[in-house]
């Protein structure tokens, strides 16, 4: 899902129902995801276009996880199959990457050198 989500109103309900030790937890890829948007929906040529489609990346997105009583087993599957080559998982809003936080993400330092506020609010607004 977007990252934005987080930060929404309509997500803080879900966190605050979901029970120890089965709270949302969150996959971020290492390298920010493409889409495509399917050729012939869009007219214009663009300098990512393709026989498939264009290429897009209107957000930055990661996987938004509940597995409930299995959770616990995944983390440890995670943690054994060095999965972190790919993309790191966080237990916790707090743990996010800073690279893929929201501009709007309260928990963001201001001084925090590893997160530029303006280039990141730029690269979402495009």
């Amino acid at each position: 899902m977007p990252n934005y989500v987080y930060t929404k109103d309509y997500y803080r309900p879900i966190l605050n129902s979901a029970q120890p030790p089965h709270k949302p937890f969150y996959v971020c890829p290492r390298r920010r995801y493409l889409y495509w948007t399917p050729a012939g929906l869009r007219n214009k040529k663009q300098s990512h276009s393709s026989a498939q489609g264009n290429r897009t990346s209107p957000f930055i997105s990661f996987w938004y996880c509940h597995l409930g009583k299995y959770q616990d087993e995944f983390v440890r599957w995670w943690k054994a199959t060095q999965q972190e080559q790919t993309a790191v998982l966080a237990k916790s809003l707090h743990e996010l990457p800073a690279k893929v936080r929201d501009a709007s993400d309260p928990m963001i330092q201001v001084n925090d050198k590893s997160f530029n506020k303006k280039k990141h609010k730029k690269k979402r607004d495009k």
